[in-house]
């Protein structure tokens, strides 16, 4: 009579190591893995389908309306967010700190512009000279011009090469 537990014969010398079932669990857990992913992808695009449409209704006629819709969005605000924050910490420090200390600076420039009534002083698709715009604004014409230069160079207004007068960009 056999006996009830028996053992696995011991491994000889020049033996090969019985097969193991690593192969067999590698593929029921790479089948498994692409299931889960698969199930995942999909209970996300149900999620971003079957949410209601924009919290907010616009008039067709507003800018607004042609934004794309809500989940969407919102969606490619939090990648964009995630990409801006991997660019930030991915930035030796020294870069970070001089690109800290230009935002800061652009910042000062549309507050000026902004706070002086730079913008407010031209008319509708006019063009004037930073001497004239002093003049509107009632202060000296060299310090408005420097801060007109300046925000030519964040983008606020645009300068004519030939005429050398300033308008809204």
């Amino acid at each position: 009579m056999p006996p009830k537990h028996s053992h696995p014969p011991s491994p000889k010398e020049g033996d090969k190591p019985p097969k193991s079932s690593s192969r067999s669990c590698l593929k029921w857990c790479g089948g498994m893995t692409s299931f889960v992913l698969v199930g995942l992808v999909g209970v996300l695009v149900g999620v971003l389908l079957a949410r209601p449409g924009d919290p907010v209704s616009y008039d067709s006629s507003l800018p607004a309306s042609q934004l794309p819709p809500w989940p969407i969005f919102n969606t490619a605000i939090h990648v964009s967010e995630t990409l801006r924050n991997l660019e930030r910490n991915s930035m030796p420090p020294r870069i970070r700190l001089r690109t800290a200390i230009a935002q800061a600076l652009e910042s000062h420039i549309i507050f000026f512009c902004g706070n002086l009534g730079l913008v407010d002083a031209f008319q509708q698709g006019e063009s004037a000279s930073c001497e004239e715009i002093a003049r509107r604004v009632q202060l000296p014409s060299q310090t408005i011009c420097r801060i007109m230069s300046a925000g030519q160079h964040v983008g606020i207004f645009d300068r004519d090469q030939k005429t050398g007068k300033y308008s809204v960009s």
